[in-house]
């Protein structure tokens, strides 16, 4: 697996003037912005470059000689994971350091220990979305799968506006107390909430990592 992940790490230098431009807006916007957006931001290029390495390896009849040398389809599936998850970590703590170091060159005060809740929550959020998109890229390639992330988010969009309007009718039709739900959950531990998403991203990572090993194995070169 070194190897697969030294060979994404190269691809990914490659397109070092694309990572400085990325971190060149981090920086500009972060003077105009709140810093849950620059930590989303940051999580957000970790997640789609790393995926980005699937796309060269497509690329000119890559899968077959990746297939040659002495690796299994599953190791391939697992690489791509860590990869992405080693991406959006660190790209986490980087952006969290600028913010740092942003807020402390603008003399704002800066409590990590209250964000920090939040900017995990981002973090294990985007292992979550990394967890669909990675078996959707593996099994419709590069192309179709922008196709088909757009016809999900699109889906996901109708979904929370019809929720929207439901929740509305049940509120001022059925006398629902959405707000005390709500100022319920407001009242949670972050650590619990924390845990939460934690155990969620688990679930939704293995199975999406099983997934995607049944996809490589099924594939045809």
């Amino acid at each position: 697996m070194s190897g697969l992940i030294e060979k994404d790490i190269r691809l990914l230098l490659q397109r070092k003037s694309i990572l400085i431009m990325y971190v060149f807006i981090a920086c500009f916007m972060s003077f105009y912005t709140d810093s849950t957006f620059i930590v989303s931001y940051f999580c957000m290029i970790g997640t789609m470059l790393a995926i980005s390495t699937i796309s060269y390896d497509e690329f000119d009849n890559g899968y077959p000689f990746l297939m040659t040398l002495p690796i299994s389809r599953a190791t391939y599936a697992v690489e791509k994971y860590a990869l992405t998850a080693a991406c959006c970590l660190l790209c986490w703590v980087g952006s969290v350091g600028l913010q740092a170091a942003i807020m402390g060159l603008r003399k704002i005060p800066f409590d990590l220990s209250e964000m920090l809740s939040l900017y995990i929550l981002f973090f294990l959020a985007f292992l979550i979305v990394a967890s669909v998109m990675l078996p959707v890229e593996l099994k419709f390639g590069v192309e179709k799968a922008r196709i088909f992330m757009f016809v999900i988010f699109g889906i996901v969009m109708i979904l929370t506006v019809t929720a929207g309007k439901l929740m509305t009718f049940a509120k001022e039709k059925l006398s629902v107390n959405f707000d005390g739900i709500i100022e319920t959950l407001n009242t949670l531990p972050k650590a619990a909430v924390v845990l939460m998403f934690l155990a969620a991203a688990a679930v939704c990572l293995a199975i999406s990592l099983t997934v995607s090993i049944g996809i490589m194995k099924k594939k045809e070169y």
